[in-house]
């Protein structure tokens, strides 16, 4: 589902004559800054994330964030994305996985998924930057849902920067090329 919301904060980007991959990254770091309103999983532009999965109402929404980044880069890219539209993390990466979306490493522009150990749940991210040095490798994110001290349940969107994308706590981060393809038949007129 579309967010007008959402479009509207991003819409300069939609002219840039840039890849889906880099377009996904930049409209990712427009977000960086939005925080929860009222209580827990609200506020105005949480809401515009959930809508683009359905009716997540104050649920988490770290992967409805990504899935409206995924949105907004899919309607000013003229592409479609085959990384699963869904809300829960592990229900994605089992499909991502299906599909051969899963990458051996990650890459910029790449979707990241996390499963908390002895649990179904999870948490997700955009790839943003990798820094290797010698032989560790920072990977940095953009991520909704998080915050300085709970990891998977924080108050808004913010860069992340993770040692080898590790968070403490959850299994080896997964990596899912979210696979744009353009560009998209047009449509004959009416």
């Amino acid at each position: 589902k579309r967010s007008q919301e959402i479009l509207e904060t991003v819409k300069d980007l939609k002219a840039l004559p840039i890849p889906p991959d880099k377009l996904f990254t930049m409209v990712a770091r427009r977000f960086i800054g939005v925080h929860e309103e009222n209580s827990n999983n609200d506020g105005i532009m949480v809401r515009a994330f959930q809508r683009v999965v359905g009716e997540a109402v104050k649920e988490p929404w770290c992967l409805s964030f990504v899935q409206g980044c995924v949105m907004a880069t899919e309607v000013f890219s003229n592409t479609k994305a085959t990384f699963p539209a869904l809300e829960h993390c592990q229900m994605a990466a089992r499909e991502a996985h299906a599909k051969n979306l899963e990458l051996p490493r990650p890459r910029i522009g790449c979707v990241v998924l996390w499963k908390k150990e002895g649990s179904d749940k999870g948490h997700a991210g955009i790839v943003i930057d990798i820094l290797r040095t010698g032989g560790r490798a920072e990977i940095t994110t953009v991520e909704g849902n998080t915050g300085d001290e709970d990891q998977r349940d924080g108050d808004g969107v913010y860069m992340k920067i993770r040692l080898r994308g590790e968070i403490p706590g959850f299994e080896k981060p997964r990596f899912f090329d979210p696979d744009f393809r353009y560009p998209l038949p047009k449509r004959p007129p009416l």
